[in-house]
């Protein structure tokens, strides 16, 4: 047999000059998938590959930050909504945990030797969270919001009560006012939406 005849290249043929550079998103219905593409090889000196790679990665980081605003107005909407907070809006503090046990679920509840936060079940969703995936995805606050703006509000000295005397009689009446925006799941938190 002779030598194989060359094979004809795409690269020779006429037509559109297709560019350097292809970033591909698809937006499905629980993720958006990026691809890229680039003709020439990443490198690292800084060439065409290297603005290819940053533009990629800045497309990522803002799709990141989109989604995540996203999920936490529909966290926030929902707290409203609901005056149930989600773990992945603010984590359950201990007292929290405490009080939302029955002695039947503490019960059946036994600690795991495991590392794996979707396969430990003291950290299951409880009640309605139940049907939400991302909670076993993210970690309980995930999807915390920045304060914005805070202040601390002192109790009069002559409205505070003794350590053994209970709860104050200031702290009693701000309670009983706040109590049509408190949250059922979380001591002490109330929720507002501004109209």
């Amino acid at each position: 047999p002779g030598p194989t005849p060359p094979q004809p290249s795409l690269s020779g043929l006429p037509g559109p000059c297709l560019p350097d550079f292809w970033l591909i998103v698809r937006v499905l219905q629980d993720r958006v998938e990026v691809y890229a593409h680039a003709q020439s090889l990443i490198r690292e000196d800084g060439g065409p590959g290297a603005e290819c790679r940053h533009l990629q990665q800045l497309l990522v980081r803002r799709v990141g930050e989109i989604c995540r605003e996203v999920n936490q107005r529909l966290l926030l909407q929902d707290l409203h909504d609901s005056h149930v907070c989600n773990s992945l809006l603010v984590a359950e503090s201990e007292e929290d945990l405490w009080r939302s046990e029955t002695p039947f679920h503490s019960r059946q509840r036994a600690p795991l030797p495991s590392d794996d936060y979707a396969a430990d079940e003291s950290c299951a969703p409880r009640g309605y969270l139940a049907a939400l995936p991302a909670t076993m995805q993210f970690v309980p606050g995930h999807f915390s919001c920045d304060v914005v703006w805070g202040t601390v509000i002192r109790v009069h000295s002559r409205l505070k009560m003794g350590p053994s005397m209970g709860v104050s009689r200031a702290i009693q009446a701000l309670r009983s006012v706040l109590n049509a925006f408190s949250v059922v799941n979380r001591k002490n938190m109330f929720v507002y939406q501004e109209r």
